[in-house]
């Protein structure tokens, strides 16, 4: 396709933006989405540079969480509150 559209006198430019876009626009679309929920869901960055707890966001706030309550060990406290 790209031999036939610069047969065709089609530019480089013309060739990727009327032929290769289209074609690649599902893959943009997937790594632009794969991108976005890694930006999202990063929890390293703010990690380092975020000290205050106003500031921090959802998903350290829930990191937070369950680091502190992972470690209690009162387990005569949880059977109380089963029953």
């Amino acid at each position: 396709m790209i031999e036939a559209a610069t047969i065709d006198g089609s530019s480089m430019f013309g060739t990727y933006w009327r032929i290769i876009l289209p074609i690649i626009k599902p893959a943009i679309a997937a790594q632009v989405i794969l991108w976005f929920m890694g930006v999202w869901n990063d929890y390293l960055g703010p990690l380092i540079y975020v000290f205050s707890q106003h500031k921090m966001p959802i998903q350290l706030m829930i990191a937070n969480f369950n680091a502190y309550y992972a470690i209690q060990n009162d387990f005569l406290l949880i059977w109380r509150h089963r029953l």
